[in-house]
Formats: C-alpha cells, structure tokens, sequence
C-alpha cells in the first residue's frame, strides 16, 4: 500500500510587547506612530512594513523609534521573510537601547534561523536564552524551538528531553500538548510504536480540549497499526471515526480499518470499508488503494477471477495510479493461479509496455521467463532472464534470473552452457543467497559430465564456506553421490549417512537412504543395503523409486541368501500402481529365489507367471528361457528341449534366440545325442555368428567330439575357426577356449602355450586381459610355481582393473604362505589391501596376513587383521572366513567363551558349508574344554543342520564318536563310526574310523 506523508503541525506564538502610549495621540509623530501599530495590530503586515519603515525615516529621533524598528522586524518575521527580519532584529541590537527587548528578540531570531533550515545557530541562540532568561513565557517557546531544531539536525535524544523538559516544567504551557504531540511523532518515525501511544494518550487524557485532540487520537491508531496491535488500533480508530469524522485523517483510518480487516481475515468487513473509501470519497486519494486492497482480499481467499476484476476496476478508473503497475503484476499474478499463462503474459508485458521505468520490471520479466520456462520454451525464457540480468544487475532478483539462465541449459542437457552459467553467478552475486545452490549445480553438471574430481571440488566449496546454507543438505548428497560414481563406497556411506543425521528432514532423505544402501550393496555388506533399502522405500513418495529400492532390497536378501525374505520383498513390488516392468522383473526375481535354492519345479512356475501376466515386457523371453533352464537344471532335458523352442517360436526378436539355441545344443549334449548337439551348436555358429557364444559354440562341439572320442578332431576344429576369423575379437576368443579346453583336459603343457599365444597376438582383445591369470594357473598345475608367482605378477602388472588381477595378487600370496614365505606372501596381499580396498578380496588379503602373522608368531597383529575383516565384510563369506580363523586362534588361547562366541556369528550366514565348519568348532571348542557331553551335542548338529557339507559332517561325527570314548560310551561311539564306515565315501575318515573301531573293540 501507498505510505502517506504525515502532516505536522507548527505552532505559532505571537509575541504581544506591552507598551503604555498616549490615550489620544496629539503630535504628527504620536499619531504616525499610533497608525503604523494599529495597522501591524491588525495583521496587516505589508503595509505595517511601508508605515513603520516611514515613521523610522521620518522620525529618526522619535522615542518610539526602538518599539517602530522592533514591530518592522516583527513584521518581516510573520510575513515569512526570515532574512529581513533577522537582519533588523540584528539591526535592532547593535544600535537601540532594547534591553527589555533582548529576550524576545532572541526567541524570534531562534524561530527565524529555524525557519531558515539554520537549525545550528537556531539551537545556539534559543540554549543560550534558555540559561540566560526567567520569562516562563520565553521559556516555554525556546524549550519548544530548541527541541524541534535538535530533531532537525538528527539530535533525537537531545530533542526528546527538550520536549519532555517543557511538558514537566510547563505543563500549562500552550507548547505542551503540541510537545506531546511530538514526542509521539518522533517515536513514530524511530518504530516506537509503544512509546508513541503512550504520548497521544497523554494528549487526550491531560488536554482534552487540546486542538490536536483528533490528531491524537487518530495517530495513536495508526501508531497501534504499525506495531501490529490489530485490536488496539481497530478500538482507537473506531473511536477517531466516531468522534472526529470530519477530520483530515477520516479517510486513512478508514483505510487501516479495512487492512486491518484483512489482517485477520475478516474478508467481508475489509470489502465494506474499502467500498465505503470507494463510494464516500472522503479520501480520493486512498480510492486506488481501496481497489487495490479489495483484490488483494479475492487474491487470498483464492478468488483469483474476483480478484483480477478489481485489479481492472483500478487500471480502468485510476489509469495514472502509481498502483497501476502493481495492478497489472497482480494481473498477471492471478492469471498464473488460474493457469492461464497467454493472460498473464499479456499483463506483464503491458505492465513493462506501459511503465518501463516502474520498479516491479524485472519482477514481471522474472514471471515472463518462467512462464516460458515451463512450457519448456527455454531459449526464449533464457533471453528474457539475461535481459533482468542485463538491465537491472542491481536489482535483487537478477542472481536468481542468472540462477535461471544456468537452469534453462541445464534441462536442455547442454551441461557445458550451464555450468558456464552457474559459474557466472557465483562471480557476478558473490554475495548472493543463491550462490550456494549455483556452486551445487555447477558441481551437479560436472558429475554428469563424468568430471568427478571437478564436480567434487564445487560441492566440497559449498560445505566449507557455506556451512549456513539451506542447501547444505544437497550439497552433502550430491558429495555422496560424486564418491560414489568414484567407487569410493565407503566414503560414499559416510556422506549418505551425514545428510540422514544432520537433516532428517531433507528432501534428499529417501535418496540418502537409498545411495546408502547401493553404496552397502557395493561393499557386499548386503544386510545393510537391505535395511537402507527398506528404509528409502518407506520415505520416498515416487512409487517407481519405492518399487526400485523394494526390488534392490530383494537383491541384497538374494545374495545374502534370505530367499524367503527376498520373495517377500519382490512381492510387495507387484502390490505397488508401477509401470509392468518393474512388476515383472520383481516376478522374474521370484523365480530366481527358486532357482538358486534348486527348487527347480518352483523356478519354473514362477518363471512361467511372467510370461502369462507380463507378455509384453522385456522380461518375458528371458523367462520362458529361464523355464527351460529350469528343467534343465533339474536334469529333464526333454522339457526343458519343449521350453527352448517356446523361446524361438514366441519370442522371434528377442535377443535369447542365440541363447535358446545353444541350451537346445546342450540338451542334447547331456542327452548323449552329440551329432544334435553338434548340429544345434552349428546352427548357432551359422545363424547367430556375432552373438558372442561362437566360441562356447565351437567348444561344444570339441566336447561332443571328444565324447567321441575324437580329440584330435575337437583340438583341430578351434584352429580351423581361428583361420577363418583371424585379427578379430572371436578369434582371440576362440584362442581363449583353446587354452581353457586343453587345461580342462589336463594338458597344462599345451595350454600355457595357446595362453601364452593369445597374450601375445592378440594383447587387446578382452580375453587377453586375463591370459597372465591362466598362464599362472597352469604354471601352478605344473609345479612350476616361481613361474606361476611371475605370470600372476604380469596380470596385476598390465591389467590392475581386470576382475582377475586381485585374485592373481592373493594365488600369488598364497603360493609364498605355502612354501612358508611369510613375508614375501605378506607382500602380495598388501598389493590387494592398498589397489583394491573395500572389496572381497581385500578381505581374502587380511585373512592372508592374519594367517602369515599367525604362523610367524605375531598372534596379536594377526587377531587385529583377522577382527579388520571380521568387522569389514560382516555379512559377507570373506568375514564369516575370518571369524573362524580368529575363532580359532581363541581356541589355541584356550579361550574357549571368545572362539564360541566367533563361530556363533558364522551360524547367522546363508552359506551351509561356512555354517557347517562354525559348529564343527563350536563342538571343538567344547571337546577341548573336557565338556565331552556338551561335545557330543554340539559336534552332531553339524549332521543334522547341514546334512549336505559332507566334509565336516563326517569330521563332527568322528569327533563325536571320539568324545563319547572320552565318556567312555564305547557302544554309541562304535555306532557312530559304523555310520562313518557305511553311509559316507570319505576314505580318510572310514579308514580313521575302523582304526578305532579296532582300538576299542572289547570295551
């Protein structure tokens, strides 16, 4: 709303100098004079200057000549003209015997010079009267004066007292209540809102007959207004519009009435007192405003069209209003809220058309853009945020329209163009709000750009010179993401777990929890993923981003082998409103879960489901392939021969074509019928030669044959292809299933040279990538072991990101550790911990130490390497392995409480063989405590919880048997190692086990 300009009101004290003169005046002189201050009497001030300026001519001698001169000086002060009269007041001192005039001289050159904006020598000549005078009379107006020049040079304290000094000292005084009225006057303009009342209220309580009564009265309810007192300052002007509606402020109380109205939502009452501005006319200058206010009602009770009316009304009636730009934003404004972005449009461009210098312009070029923003027009919606930048750099919108430049590039993709932006904004608004989100979004165009390190330097900036930010949090999660693009997983879960812990609120919440969980999915530590997962899934509100984590929480219970749980989480996928994709890859996930715990006939009916429910998804011809390899799996390869050629007839374009004909192959292959199997294999050759399974093609074909017993044929046959494809990819990979045949065959000699041969003439092709690692493999096989150290050595060497290169470190490790070579093995896995880190193998490589530690007698570095990797990959085989070697060691501590409560971790793990060794040792650590029933007990779950770990279910029944001699219950120990003899084929243990049977026989 307009602010209106207060009126002040000046007093004027007319000096009255008495004087005794003739009662009838008998002289020319007398009568002269007598005429010159009769006239000056009456106000008539002109020609009170020409008679006395003539009597002092005519009569330079005269008596009255000090009085004449005074009343000229007097006159000139109320005729406004301050410089005269000051120069005869001055006049006036210096050469008439004036003493009884002196005071009130000086009280008049006081008001002179203040009139004169001379406010310094106004103070100086009125504080000098106040210490020199006693009038009361004089006293009150210099009092009054010399407060109203202190005000004027800034000396608001100074004026404050001055005023308050004349209330105190003179409350009689007609300067009183205007000295009330303004110390409320200046508290108002200081916001002292409180204090300012507390003045006018005195105004009306201790001069009620005051003439500033109404002034008063409606000034402390405007005063209430400002501070927000709604209730005060509705009874004060209330009562100001009763008592006083015709004074000059009817009209503004009226005003604040109805603002006050829609304050507090009193949205009717507000309409009737703007209407009645509107109608009365009793403050035309508010009737703008009154139109205006009457919008702004409609605008917040979302009556946008009522409010866009009465926004017209204004431009209509009051086209030269200095609200009419704002009319025309609110315009504009309304019509965004009724969607109606061409009207809208209209109003800003007329407001910027018709008022280009107003101050709302780059506010209305800001709305424009965004319109064209969001209907995606952005170049267009770019120039017009470059012109705000351009045109109106100072004003406190263009950082955001610069912000909205780097945006317009950035939904376009062109991540250059925005990252230039955004660097812009950050060197042109350093001291911008918005520079923090800027820098983020420069960072954010660098990730994508893949620019990791760049990007992680813009987000690292904000978090260090910005720790106030809004936009910490994102600044935080984009840090996390950036580390994790980087595989640094393991700081990526730091970042992730700072932006859940320090903003719980965020609107990254449920992005955190699930980069978290990708980031625990990557570091194997998959009963982590999954509770991040699950938690993602509760917090986001995208269901596809929920169906995605409820799918990847089921992939982290798979690898953890929860099947039940992962089925249940696939479940709750198909219950979500998703796209079919999602829905069928959760069912595709389903009949995985059956497939890996061989429950083959429920692999394929859950397979099957996805092709019934989901036919049109990509996942369809993969399941009907799925079906097949799950009869094959279950050794019915007739089926499965049925399923396959479901695949080539129901899914023609499917990319498993080449893959149904190549299971079709093995079918026949595993049926005995090899000539099939040959032609099938063939027939993939021929029809499908860029598949990528020529070569696994070609080796079941030298299967067959070999299964024929034409070995010499098979071997030829990969030479035979190599010619025909030489300098290609497939004929390194040809090259690859030679060597991987000849080593499967036994033939370590040969396969080292066809390794040897692929390294060398084919060293970029992918499978050279890990011809070393098969080389050291057969140098192994040959006992030739420095030279499998030197070809392991090569793979790390030349290939340090193949998936091959940290298994070569650890076979080269664990070669040394056999010959004994502790350090030398130490060595080798110390290359895994500091190339690989964070990864399974890195694991393996503590355990390595560990064990080298331990051999060598440094039990404690060996148990503090061993608890690394035991703490590290926690859910995961690497650390159920290492909790069983520190087990172990406890166990040779005989601290027989700590090794248990080792092996009782390993019995959480879905792995039955890790399991089954857990309570192999937990029955040890019992049998070496001389607990020889506990023993028993515990040595025999091992039997009948993981039944098919056959290795340590014989090595727990023996050693059962073994603690039942200690008993010395000979007869069930007998039975035990019968079982051993007849029901397992370990011959270690049958023959350990009849050697004791022969010990004890007769007991």
């Amino acid at each position: 709303m307009k602010m209106r300009n207060l009126i002040v009101v000046v007093f004027l004290l007319l000096l009255i100098v008495p004087q005794a003169y003739p009662q009838y005046p008998t002289t020319d002189e007398e009568q002269v004079f007598a005429t010159a201050k009769g006239i000056y009497d009456d106000g008539l001030y002109k020609l009170a200057v020409d008679q006395l300026k003539a009597f002092i001519k005519n009569f330079p001698n005269s008596r009255y000549k000090p009085e004449a001169s005074f009343y000229l000086a007097e006159s000139y002060f109320f005729l406004k003209r301050y410089d005269q009269s000051i120069q005869h007041y001055l006049d006036l001192l210096a050469t008439e015997p004036v003493v009884r005039f002196r005071p009130k001289i000086k009280i008049r050159m006081g008001e002179a010079y203040f009139h004169l904006e001379q406010f310094s020598k106004s103070r100086e000549i009125l504080a000098e009267l106040l210490s020199s005078s006693t009038e009361k009379e004089l006293l009150e107006a210099a009092y009054y004066w010399l407060a109203e020049a202190e005000y004027r040079l800034g000396h608001i304290r100074e004026a404050i007292r001055h005023y308050n000094q004349l209330v105190i000292l003179f409350p009689d005084s007609p300067f009183a209540d205007y000295a009330l009225y303004s110390i409320g006057f200046v508290h108002e303009t200081e916001k002292k809102y409180a204090d300012a009342i507390d003045a006018y209220k005195k105004i009306l309580s201790d001069y009620p007959n005051s003439q500033l009564s109404a002034s008063a009265l409606y000034r402390s309810g405007f005063a209430a207004s400002a501070c927000s007192e709604n209730e005060l300052a509705k009874k004060l002007l209330l009562a100001a519009v009763e008592k006083y509606p015709e004074d000059a402020y009817r009209g503004r109380a009226e005003f604040l009435l109805a603002e006050i109205h829609l304050k507090n939502k009193n949205y009717q009452a507000a309409i009737d007192r703007y209407q009645k501005l509107i109608d009365t006319k009793i403050a035309p200058d508010l009737i703008d405003d009154a139109y205006y206010g009457i919008g702004w009602v409609f605008l917040e009770q979302k009556k946008y069209a009522e409010a866009i009316s009465r926004f017209d009304l204004l431009l209509q009636k009051i086209p030269e209003s200095q609200l009419a730009p704002n009319a025309w934003f609110q315009k504009g404004r309304n019509y965004n809220f009724l969607n109606q972005p061409l009207q809208a449009r209209e109003a800003f461009v007329n407001l910027i058309n018709k008022h280009p210098d107003h101050q709302s312009v780059a506010a209305a070029l800001y709305e424009i853009a965004t319109i064209d923003f969001k209907v995606r027009q952005f170049s267009q919606a770019r120039s017009f945020y470059q012109r705000i930048v351009n045109e109106f750099t100072e004003n406190q919108i263009a950082p955001e329209a610069a912000f909205m430049v780097g945006e317009s590039y950035r939904v376009e993709n062109e991540l250059a163009q925005a990252q230039l932006a955004f660097q812009g904004v950050v060197e042109r608004f350093p001291k911008s709000g918005i520079v923090a989100l800027a820098t983020i979004k420069m960072g954010w165009c660098l990730l994508q750009q893949k620019k990791y390190q760049q990007a992680l330097a813009q987000f690292d900036r904000v978090l260090e010179n910005y720790a106030d930010s809004k936009n910490l949090d994102e600044a935080l999660y984009w840090k996390a993401e950036t580390l994790f693009n980087l595989k640094k997983w393991q700081p990526a879960t730091q970042i992730y777990q700072e932006v859940i812990g320090k903003f719980p609120d965020s609107e990254k919440i449920a992005d955190s929890y699930y980069g978290l969980a990708w980031s625990y999915f990557k570091l194997s530590q998959y009963g982590n993923a999954a509770k991040n997962f699950e938690r993602a899934a509760e917090l986001t509100r995208d269901p596809k981003v929920q169906a995605d984590a409820l799918l990847r929480k089921g992939d982290a219970e798979f690898n953890l082998r929860s099947f039940a749980e992962a089925v249940a989480s696939y479940n709750r996928v198909q219950r979500l409103n998703v796209k079919t994709g999602l829905k069928a890859e959760a069912q595709f996930q389903i009949g995985n879960c059956y497939f890996r715990q061989s429950n083959f006939s429920g692999s394929a009916a859950e397979f099957r489901k996805v092709v019934r429910w989901y036919p049109e998804t990509t996942w369809a011809a993969e399941a009907q392939f799925m079906v097949g390899r799950s009869f094959f799996q279950a050794g019915d390869y007739n089926q499965a021969l049925t399923e396959f050629d479901r695949v080539l007839t129901d899914f023609p374009s499917s990319g498993f074509m080449a893959q149904a004909v190549y299971a079709k192959a093995d079918c026949y292959y595993n049926l005995g019928a090899y000539k099939e199997a040959i032609g099938k294999y063939q027939r993939l050759i021929d029809e499908f030669p860029n598949s990528g399974l020529l070569a696994d093609a070609v080796n079941g074909i030298q299967w067959s044959l070999i299964q024929q017993n034409k070995t010499s044929e098979a071997l030829a046959l990969a030479d035979l292809y190599i010619e025909k494809y030489p300098n290609s990819e497939m004929a390194a990979d040809l090259q690859f299933r030679k060597g991987e045949l000849l080593f499967n065959l036994k033939k370590y000699q040969q396969a080292l040279t066809a390794f040897d041969l692929l390294a060398k003439q084919y060293p970029d092709a992918p499978t050279a990538a890990f011809a070393h690692y098969w080389m050291g493999e057969c140098y192994l096989n040959l006992e030739q072991l420095e030279a499998a150290v030197a070809a392991y050595s090569n793979q790390f060497r030349k290939y340090p990101q193949h998936e091959f290169s940290p298994e070569s470190l650890l076979k080269a490790g664990e070669i040394y550790q056999k010959q004994k070579r502790y350090n030398d093995a130490i060595a080798y896995f110390e290359k895994v911990l500091q190339n690989y880190p964070n990864t399974a193998a890195s694991g393996r490589a503590l355990i390595g130490i560990g064990n080298c530690q331990k051999a060598t007698g440094n039990v404690s570095l060996a148990m503090k390497s061993l608890q690394r990797a035991a703490e590290q990959f926690s859910e995961n085989e690497t650390g159920y392995r290492a909790a069983i070697e520190l087990g172990k060691i406890y166990l040779e501590m005989q601290q027989h409480q700590n090794a248990r409560s080792q092996f009782q971790k390993v019995l959480q793990s879905k792995i039955t063989s890790l399991s089954a060794e857990a309570q192999y040792w937990i029955g040890e650590s019992y049998f070496l405590a001389d607990d020889f029933t506990t023993a028993v007990v515990e040595y025999l779950k091992v039997k009948y919880l993981y039944s098919s770990a056959d290795p340590w279910v014989v090595r727990g029944v023996f050693q059962a048997a073994m603690a039942n001699e200690k008993l010395g219950r000979f007869g069930e120990a007998r039975q035990l190692y019968r079982t051993l003899i007849e029901k397992y084929l370990d011959q270690e243990y049958q023959n350990k086990a009849q050697n004791r049977l022969n010990e004890i026989a007769g007991k």
